[in-house]
C-alpha cells in the first residue's frame, strides 16, 4: 500500500532534466545504476484517477532487473520522493527481490521522479527520474542516475469497465484489468471474480486506434 501525496513546487527544475519530447512511436525505459547502463525489456504502467490518484510504473531488464516508481498524483509534474515523502523508487537487482533500495530508507536517500508528459489521447506518458536507494538493514546505497522513461503506454484503471466480452453467448465482465509490454507485443490480461482468465497479445500499434489483429 502507498501513503497520499502532494505536489511540492520545485522551481525551475531544467539544472537537473530538460524536457522530454515524444517523438515518434519509441517506447523505452532507460537509466544508469551505480553508472552501469539499465534498459527495462518489459514494463507495466497504471494510472489511477482521482483526486490525487497514482501512478506506478515497473520496467524489467532482460537479467531481472527492477526498477519501480510510484507517484501518488496522476498529473504531470516534478515530485519530491524522500524518507519524508509519501512518493517512492525502488530498484531490485534480481527478479526475486530478495533484496530491494528504496528511496524512502533513510534521511540519505531519495530525490525526484518527474512527469513531463501524459497524453490522455494516445494513452502513453514520458519523463524522468533520479535517486538514491538504500536497503533495509544495511548501509548499502545504490544511485540511479539519468532515468528516463519515454511514450510509455498506460492503463487507466478507471476505463476498466470497458472490458467485455461473451463466453458460449454468456456475458463475461472482469474485476480487474492489466497490462504489460515487451518488446513490440502487449499483453492484456482480464480476470473476473471466480478467477476465470482472459490474456489477450498483439504487437503494438504505433498509435491507439481500431486496429484488427488476426490470431
Amino acid at each position: 500500500s502507498f501513503w497520499g501525496c502532494q505536489k511540492e513546487d520545485l522551481g525551475n527544475q531544467d539544472g537537473i532534466f530538460s524536457d522530454t519530447v515524444q517523438a515518434g512511436p519509441v517506447a523505452q525505459m532507460t537509466a544508469r545504476i551505480n553508472d552501469v547502463p539499465w534498459e527495462g525489456s518489459s514494463y507495466n504502467l497504471t494510472l489511477v484517477p482521482g483526486s490525487p490518484g497514482q501512478i506506478v510504473i515497473t520496467g524489467e531488464s532482460d537479467n531481472g532487473q527492477t526498477v519501480s516508481l510510484v507517484v501518488n498524483n496522476s498529473k504531470p509534474g516534478d515530485y519530491l520522493i524522500s524518507k519524508l515523502s509519501a512518493g517512492v523508487a525502488s530498484y531490485s537487482p534480481d527478479s526475486t527481490a530478495t533484496i530491494t533500495y528504496k528511496s524512502n530508507d533513510s534521511a540519505l536517500t531519495g530525490r525526484v521522479i518527474n512527469v513531463d508528459s501524459i497524453d490522455t489521447a494516445n494513452l502513453v506518458m514520458s519523463g524522468e527520474f533520479n535517486f538514491i536507494g538504500g536497503a533495509k538493514g544495511t548501509k548499502s546505497l545504490m544511485t540511479i542516475t539519468d532515468g528516463n522513461f519515454v511514450n510509455l503506454g498506460y492503463i487507466n484503471s478507471a476505463a476498466n469497465t470497458q472490458f467485455a466480452a461473451k463466453v458460449n453467448n454468456k456475458s463475461w465482465n472482469p474485476d480487474k484489468v492489466s497490462s504489460s509490454i515487451s518488446g513490440n507485443v502487449i499483453t492484456i490480461t482480464a480476470i473476473n471474480a471466480n478467477g476465470t482468465k482472459m490474456v489477450l497479445s498483439f504487437p503494438l500499434a504505433t498509435k491507439v486506434s481500431k486496429i484488427g489483429y488476426p490470431i
